[in-house]
């Protein structure tokens, strides 16, 4: 299964754009996980995150093709 990844703010340069997982299926809390041990340098940052442009705020089931955003904190004014 291929995902795209989004980054934005801090985080943009730290992720691939794309990642292969070797599972079939993978829920985002797994996802964020293998995020965490294979980019360490993200867990240092908050940020929410959106699948298919939706905010998501409980764990879902990735399907092949889905686009993950990363978003930190916003700020503006």
């Amino acid at each position: 299964m291929v995902v795209k990844i989004l980054s934005f703010g801090v985080l943009n340069g730290l992720l691939p754009a794309e990642i292969t997982i070797q599972d079939e299926e993978i829920d985002l809390d797994s996802f964020q996980e293998l995020l965490k041990v294979n980019c360490p340098s993200i867990v240092k940052h908050n940020f929410s995150v959106a699948v298919n442009h939706a905010i998501v705020n409980q764990n879902v089931t990735l399907k092949n093709g889905d686009v993950i955003a990363l978003m930190p904190p916003f700020s503006g004014g």
